[in-house]
């Protein structure tokens, strides 16, 4: 362990479902340590405030839970020979897959899909109140679209920056 980490006592806040670190004094420090101290307080305090370390109100064991009950409506017909199959969850971002039950990934070559699926899918997801609230807390939309051999044919993910603007 060394001197700087020796010397300071961490303190995890317990509002926030992820542990965010609250740094609090050391006791007895020389003051050449108080000023590197200070500076990377400051450097965690723009860095958070400014949107590069992002403040989750939900927690991966939510979107767990939320995953569990949404899976019990799957598989589904969302439309013709196209079934979403699952939701599943990696780290802060929900995954949503689907499949084309006629379309080879031969038949996908021409085609955009993910161009042509991110257009239609964004409207919709920064319109919506409560996947809005998600973006914001730092939660990631990805939808996987599979050929009817399960190859990926396309990939969608959209995440807060992509809705800014659109709200």
């Amino acid at each position: 362990m060394t001197k700087v980490a020796a010397s300071l006592r961490v303190k995890p806040w317990s509002s926030a479902p992820l542990a965010l670190v609250a740094l609090t004094q050391p006791r007895r420090t020389p003051s050449a340590f108080l000023t590197r101290r200070a500076r990377l307080r400051a450097a965690v305090f723009v860095a958070v405030a400014g949107g590069a370390l992002p403040v989750y109100a939900v927690s991966h064991g939510q979107l767990m839970q939320v995953a569990e009950r949404y899976n019990q409506q799957l598989p589904r017909m969302v439309a013709k020979n196209v079934r979403e199959e699952r939701m599943t969850v990696e780290a802060m971002t929900l995954v949503y897959t689907y499949r084309h039950l006629v379309r080879t990934e031969q038949g996908f070559r021409s085609t955009d899909l993910a161009a042509t699926q991110r257009a239609d899918i964004l409207p919709k997801l920064c319109g919506d109140r409560d996947t809005g609230r998600r973006l914001r807390e730092g939660v990631t939309f990805r939808y996987r679209y599979l050929s009817v051999e399960g190859a990926v044919v396309g990939v969608v993910e959209l995440a807060d920056r992509d809705c800014r603007g659109r709200r």
